[in-house]
C-alpha cells in the first residue's frame, strides 16, 4: 500500500529501485533519470469543461497554477499538443476522452483539423465521447475508433436560440432604457427595448443555425443509409441509434476503450499530457533553438470583451497596446498573428488597438486569425490585417454601432432617493444614468453614434479595398457565418490558427511548421502573471518536465489488478487509489501519468462484465476473477 501510495504522488527517492509484487516492476523516478517514452505510446488528451484561446490572468490562478493548482487545458493547449503529437515520433496514436465539454462548433472545427493532421502522419486517433453537446460528437466522428458509453444521448442543443426580453420587468421597476443605433439589424439593445425579436433577428439567427446544421449534417458522417438528420431528429433515437447507424463503432465506457487498445497494443504505453509535457526540440525533427536568436512568429491572444480598462478575461486598452508595442521592438518576432474571439465592445479602444497594429504593419507583417466569436469590435480590430482568416462556425461581422442608456429617476425616486446636478456646459453630464437624455442631448448622441459609424465603414471599405456604398451592403449591423463573410469579401480564407501561422511563416521566409514555429506576445499584468505566462505557453518546445510514471507490461495486468486489490484493503491504498481517480488528473500533478495505466491494467477490478474481457481466453478470466 506504501508503494502505491508513492506511485499515486508520493515522494520518490532518485536512486529508487523498482517495487517488485507478482512479477511486476513499478518505476517510481523522474523521467529524466530513466527510461524515455517508448515509441508505441498512445497520449491521452482529455477534454473537459469550457474551452477557451487563453488562461485566466487573475493574479490567484497564476498563483495556484505555480503551485501545482487545476489547471484546465485551453483550446489553444489542445491543439499545440495535438501538433507536437503528429510529428513526434514517440507517439503511435492519440486516444480522446471527452468529458462535460463546453466548446462552440468553431472550436470543435478547429480541433477536427488538428485530428486530421495527426491521421495524415499516419496515426490513428481514437475517442470515447462522454458528452452530450454536438461539438463533442463532430469531434468524435473525425477518429478512427469511437466509443459511446451507454446512457449518453448526444443534444442538438447547437441548433437552438431563443429571445428573453426584460422590458416588461423594467417597466415594473421604473427603469426606461433608451437605445440608440446605426444598423437595422444590430440588435444587442433588443431585449432592454423589445418584447419580442424583431424580423431582423429572426432572420440572421435562423440563417446562423441553418449554417451551423449543414456544418454538422456534412461533417457528421454514418456508415448506413440512415442520414444524421433522420438519426438527430427521431426523439424516439438514443445513443444506441448512433451506433447503429455507425456514428460510433461500438456503446462502452473509457475502462472498455482502455481494455479493447491494451489487447491491440498489448506493448504500448498510455501517457497523458502531464508527462508528455514539452517535447525535445531534436525529437520532433526541429532545429536547435539558440538563446535570443530564434526568428519566428508572435500570437497574440486576444479574447473577451473590448473595455477600456478591464481586468481579468477582457480585451483592455493599455495592456494590448503594450503587448504590440512588445512585438514590434522585439526583432525574433519577424510577424504576427493576432487571435480574435470577441464581440466587440468601446468603440474608442477598438479603433485605437487598430492603428496600434497599422503602425506595427508598417514593420512587420500583421495576420489575424477569428475564433468562434470576431463581431462588431472584433472585426474592427481584424481589419488591421493583411490577411484575415475564418472557421466555417466563426460568427463575424456586426458592422454597426449601438448607444444606450437606462433612465433610472423613477425608480430611484420609489426607494426614497433624490439627486440634483450642476452643469457648466450644455451637453455635459448626458451619461449620468438617472435624469436620461433631453432633445439636445439624445441629438448629440446620434451625431456621435453616425460618426462612429461612418469610421467603422471607411475602416472596413480601405481593409478589404471596397466602395464604402459595398461595405453598406454587407454592413446595417448584420452577423455572418465565416463561410457567408468569405463569399461577402470580409474575410480571405477559411483556416483556422495553425493556418494563420503558417501563412504567417511563409510570408517572412520561415519553415511552415505551424503551431511548432510559434509564441505567445504576453498581454501586460502583474509580475506573477507575466511569469507564469512565459512558463505556461502554449507554443513552448522545450525539455519535458519531470513527472513520476508507472511503467507495465500488458501481461502481466493480471498480477497488477490483484496488487491493487490488495493495496485497495488497507485505508492508506483506498486514499491513493481514490486520489489517483480524480477527474482532473490528466492535466495536473506529478501523479497525472498515473492514471491512465491504472485504467489500462486494472480489469479484475473495473472491467470484467464489459464485452471486451470476451476477447480473452478462459485461463485468463479465471485468474482476472480471483
Amino acid at each position: 500500500a506504501a508503494a502505491v501510495h508513492r506511485l499515486m504522488g508520493g515522494r520518490a527517492s532518485k536512486a529508487a529501485k523498482p517495487w517488485c509484487k507478482g512479477g511486476l516492476k513499478f518505476y517510481a523516478r523522474p523521467d529524466r533519470k530513466w527510461r524515455k517514452i517508448s515509441g508505441s505510446s498512445t497520449l491521452l488528451v482529455v477534454l473537459n469543461g469550457k474551452l477557451t484561446d487563453k488562461r485566466s490572468s487573475s493574479n490567484f490562478e497564476a498563483l495556484e497554477n505555480a503551485f501545482g493548482g487545476k489547471r484546465a487545458p485551453t483550446l489553444t493547449d489542445v491543439n499545440v499538443t495535438l501538433a507536437k503529437a503528429a510529428v513526434d515520433p514517440k507517439i503511435s496514436n492519440v486516444m480522446l476522452r471527452i468529458g462535460d465539454l463546453q466548446a462552440d462548433l468553431a472550436g470543435a472545427e478547429e480541433i477536427c483539423q488538428s485530428i486530421t493532421n495527426v491521421q495524415e502522419k499516419g496515426k490513428d486517433v481514437f475517442c470515447v465521447l462522454e458528452s452530450e453537446s454536438m461539438a463533442a460528437l463532430a469531434i468524435a466522428n473525425k477518429c478512427s475508433q469511437r466509443w459511446l458509453p451507454e446512457g449518453v444521448n448526444p443534444r442538438p442543443d447547437e441548433l437552438f436560440w431563443q429571445f428573453i426580453s426584460v422590458r416588461g420587468l423594467l417597466d415594473k421597476l421604473g427603469l426606461e432604457p433608451k437605445v440608440l443605433r446605426h444598423g437595422a439589424y444590430k440588435s444587442a439593445g433588443e431585449m432592454f427595448t423589445e418584447r419580442v425579436a424583431s424580423k431582423e433577428l429572426k432572420q440572421q439567427l435562423d440563417e446562423i443555425l441553418s449554417g451551423r446544421r449543414r456544418w454538422l449534417e456534412s461533417n457528421i458522417a454514418t456508415k448506413s443509409s440512415s442520414s444524421f438528420s433522420e438519426v438527430i431528429d427521431n426523439p424516439s433515437n438514443g445513443g444506441k441509434a448512433l451506433v447503429d447507424v455507425g456514428v460510433f463503432d461500438s456503446q462502452g465506457s473509457f475502462n472498455n476503450a482502455m481494455v479493447e487498445r491494451s489487447l491491440a497494443d498489448p506493448s504500448g504505453l498510455l501517457i497523458s499530457p502531464a508527462a508528455y509535457g514539452r517535447s525535445k526540440r531534436k525529437d520532433l525533427g526541429l532545429p536547435k533553438k539558440k538563446k535570443g536568436k530564434s526568428a519566428h512568429v508572435g500570437v497574440l491572444l486576444l479574447e473577451g470583451n473590448i473595455v477600456a480598462e478591464g481586468r481579468n478575461n477582457t480585451i483592455s486598452l493599455q495592456p494590448t497596446v503594450n503587448a504590440i508595442q512588445s512585438a514590434r521592438r522585439d526583432d525574433n518576432i519577424k510577424a504576427l498573428v493576432v487571435r480574435i474571439n470577441s464581440g466587440g465592445g468601446d468603440a474608442r479602444t477598438s479603433e485605437l488597438i487598430y492603428e496600434e497594429l497599422l503602425t506595427l504593419k508598417q514593420d512587420k507583417p500583421v495576420f489575424v486569425s477569428m475564433g468562434g466569436v470576431a463581431a462588431s469590435g472584433g472585426y474592427y480590430i481584424a481589419c488591421a490585417g493583411q490577411k484575415i482568416f475564418a472557421l466555417e462556425n466563426t460568427v463575424t461581422g456586426s458592422i454597426g454601432v449601438i448607444m444606450a442608456q437606462l433612465r433610472s429617476k423613477i425608480f430611484l425616486q420609489a426607494l426614497g432617493i433624490q439627486n440634483s446636478f450642476h452643469s457648466h456646459a450644455k451637453l455635459a453630464g448626458r451619461y449620468n444614468g438617472i435624469d436620461g437624455w433631453n432633445a439636445a442631448e439624445e441629438e448629440a448622441v446620434a451625431q456621435s453614434c453616425r460618426q462612429i459609424y461612418d469610421l467603422f465603414l471607411s475602416r472596413v471599405a480601405a481593409a478589404r479595398g471596397l466602395a464604402v456604398n459595398d461595405v453598406i451592403q454587407v454592413a446595417e449591423g448584420r452577423v455572418w457565418t465565416g463561410t457567408e463573410a468569405l463569399s461577402c469579401g470580409l474575410v480571405d480564407e477559411i483556416g483556422g490558427l495553425n493556418d494563420a501561422i503558417k501563412a504567417a511563416q511563409a510570408e517572412v521566409g520561415l519553415e511552415a511548421l505551424g503551431f511548432l514555429g510559434a509564441s505567445t506576445v504576453s498581454v501586460g499584468g502583474s509580475k506573477l502573471q507575466r511569469y507564469m505566462a512565459r512558463k505556461q505557453d502554449p507554443f513552448a518546445v522545450g525539455p519535458v518536465p519531470a513527472a513520476f510514471t508507472l511503467l507495465a507490461d500488458a501481461q502481466n495486468a493480471v498480477e497488477c489488478a490483484a496488487a491493487l486489490t490488495a493495496a485497495a484493503g488497507s485505508a492508506e491504498g483506498k486514499h491513493a487509489l481514490s486520489d489517483g481517480q480524480s477527474e482532473v488528473w490528466p492535466w495536473q500533478g506529478p501523479a497525472a501519468v498515473l492514471q491512465p495505466e491504472m485504467w489500462r491494467l486494472n480489469l479484475a477490478q473495473q472491467s470484467l462484465s464489459t464485452s471486451a474481457m470476451n476477447s480473452l481466453n478462459s485461463s485468463l478470466l479465471k485468474q482476472a476473477t480471483q
